[in-house]
């Protein structure tokens, strides 16, 4: 799943299977920090 993908579906489940304050927290560290983060993962 590429990261624009994986975003999405935090935003789509927030509320529902995701706690929303978690996921936004989680979308800005991706958001300030993707090239760690997602250098992980190809």
């Amino acid at each position: 799943m590429d990261q624009e993908t994986a975003m999405a579906e935090l935003r789509r489940c927030s509320g529902t299977r995701f706690d929303p304050g978690m996921v936004e927290v989680f979308l800005k560290v991706l958001k300030n920090d993707k090239k760690s983060f997602w250098g992980f993962y190809p």
